[in-house]
C-alpha cells in the first residue's frame, strides 16, 4: 500500500512486519515479540510493546508519540522528525535508543537503555522545547546537536559529540 494504513483496535504481532504507506496510526495497543519495521510515518496511540515486548522498532519517516510508551528488548530508531503529544517512556532491555532526526514537544521524555545508550543526531527542542528529559542506560549517550528542554537528567559520561552545542533549560 502506498497510503495511510489504521490499525484502531489492539494489534498483536505475529511474526517480524514491515509496513510501507503513507502514516500508519495505531490507535491502539501494539504487542508481539517481533520486529516492527514503518517505512513511512508513524502515529501512536496506544502503547507498544507493553504487555508483550516488540524486539525491535525501525520507522523510516515521522514518529507522533501521542500518549504511546513504547518497550522493546532490541533497539528503537527513529529515522524522521519525532514530536511528543504526551508524556513518553521509551525502554529497552539493553540496546539503543536513537533518534536520527529532530525531537519537538512539550512534554516529558523518559528513556531506558538497560546497559546500552541514547544518541540524539539531530535538535532536540529546537522548535518547541520538551518538557523534562530523563535519560537512563549505562552505555555511552550522546547528544549531536544543540538541546532545549525543561530540564535534563543524564547518566555520568554522556557524550556531547563534536563541534559546538548548546544545552539549555528553560524549568
Amino acid at each position: 500500500t502506498t497510503g495511510d494504513q489504521s490499525f484502531q483496535g489492539a494489534t498483536n504481532l505475529g511474526a517480524d512486519t514491515t509496513l510501507t504507506g503513507g502514516t500508519m496510526d495505531f490507535g491502539s495497543n501494539v504487542n508481539g515479540a517481533f520486529l516492527l519495521d514503518i517505512n513511512g510515518n508513524a502515529d501512536f496511540g496506544g502503547a507498544v510493546g507493553n504487555s508483550t515486548a516488540l524486539t525491535s522498532i525501525d520507522v523510516s519517516g515521522t514518529t507522533n508519540f501521542n500518549g504511546a510508551d513504547v518497550t522493546t528488548t532490541g533497539t528503537q530508531t527513529y529515522h524522521g522528525a519525532s514530536t511528543l503529544a504526551a508524556v513518553t517512556t521509551l525502554s529497552t532491555t539493553d540496546s539503543q535508543v536513537r533518534f536520527n532526526g529532530t525531537l519537538n514537544g512539550g512534554f516529558d521524555l523518559n528513556v531506558n537503555a538497560g546497559s546500552s545508550g541514547v544518541r540524539f543526531e539531530d535538535v532536540v527542542g529546537g522548535t518547541t522545547p520538551i518538557g523534562n528529559l530523563d535519560v537512563n542506560g549505562s552505555g555511552a549517550s550522546f547528544f549531536n546537536a544543540d538541546v532545549t528542554a525543561a530540564s535534563i537528567d543524564l547518566p555520568e559520561g554522556l557524550g556531547v559529540g563534536t563541534g559546538p552545542r548548546t544545552i539549555t533549560t528553560t524549568g
